[in-house]
């Protein structure tokens, strides 16, 4: 079971930016750091940072505590392939992690305080955030641009690395969390809601033959901060989405 460190007055008191700093130096402390921000949309359980050097170059730090550390590696080396295999229109639609010595890097701080996981991400170009409220207009727009997407993942499906992970793993692994103390602690009075909504979920998969249908194992995080629009509300596929939760 992962180790979740929900107590309010400890995560307020954590030096974030000092973890996100030594992930950098562990990565290549050849560049020095001039600033480090925190540009988190705040709707997820990440944190966002932005690392700019001393000449003024810059990459995205993601840093996660929530979860279990194989599960962030294993989501983000999927992404990273799907990344340099979708063909276009889509070659540079996801931001591609920093890969060091062949392999994806991942820097893991682990103390008695906290379990935490940086990964490393090329900036990105962007365009136009949505509007707040969307129209029936924006709406259809934007399911004919899924849908093209999910079709180019599927196209390139079989080139992806294998994953432990599902939807159903992903909910029955919450329902374990529930049983802890933690767990407990921080959805007390929401745990028979979210039960509740477990349970329609696996009775309408299973009524709509769910499992019969090809999986892709791909996790893209559709948070309106993680991708940008055009004027007509289609992609901007010059490269905005900045990874996966």
């Amino acid at each position: 079971m992962p180790r979740f460190i929900i107590n309010p007055y400890i995560m307020h008191h954590i030096d974030f930016i000092t973890i996100v700093k030594y992930a950098w130096i562990a990565y290549d402390s050849s560049r020095e750091i001039k600033s480090v921000s925190d540009i988190s949309a705040k709707v997820s359980t990440n944190h966002v940072y932005k690392i700019i050097f001393t000449n003024n170059d810059f990459v995205i730090a993601k840093m996660s505590y929530f979860g279990k550390y194989e599960h962030f590696v294993e989501d983000h080396t999927i992404i990273n392939v799907l990344a340099n295999n979708l063909p276009t229109p889509f070659e540079n639609f996801l931001a591609r992690s920093l890969i060091r010595q062949n392999e994806l890097f991942v820097h893991r701080i682990k103390n008695s305080l906290i379990d935490a996981w940086v990964v490393f991400y090329r900036p990105m170009h962007i365009q136009k955030m949505l509007p707040r409220r969307l129209d029936a207009t924006h709406i259809s727009t934007l399911g004919e641009e899924f849908a093209h997407f999910h079709q180019s993942c599927y196209e390139v499906k079989n080139t992806l690395p294998t994953s432990s992970k599902t939807l159903y793993t992903d909910i029955e692994h919450l329902l374990e969390i529930l049983e802890t103390r933690d767990g407990k602690y921080e959805h007390r009075g929401k745990i028979e809601l979210i039960k509740g909504q477990s349970d329609l979920f696996f009775e309408h998969t299973e009524r709509l033959g769910l499992n019969t249908l090809d999986k892709i194992p791909v996790f893209v995080d559709w948070n309106i901060g993680n991708f940008s629009v055009t004027d007509q509300i289609n992609f901007f596929l010059a490269g905005t989405m900045i990874g996966l939760e």
